[in-house]
């Protein structure tokens, strides 16, 4: 052992047949094929290429804004109106 506690000394891996070099690759496809089959099924699906927005969707995503703006305030309005005054206690 070294001075900081950990043993200096590593054992040997042992040699690699053949046969367990030729598992290699077969094992990694095999992992990949079934990460790419969970990653498939993630809800989303594939992301559309990121840039401007078009004149239609800049348009759209404005009057969503607003709307959601709106019920957003609604929102807040109807929660506050609910609670008792806690300041005047």
């Amino acid at each position: 052992m070294d001075s900081a506690g950990c043993c200096t000394h590593r054992p040997a891996r042992p040699k690699s047949h053949p046969a367990s070099q030729a598992e290699g690759p077969a094992r990694y496809a095999l992992h990949m094929k079934r990460l790419r089959a969970f990653l498939e099924r993630l809800p989303g699906g594939h992301r559309p290429p990121t840039g401007p927005l078009t004149t239609s969707e800049a348009t759209e995503a404005e009057e969503l804004r607003q709307e959601t703006l709106a019920k957003d305030a609604e929102r807040i309005e109807r929660e506050q109106s609910r609670e008792p005054d806690s300041s005047s206690g």
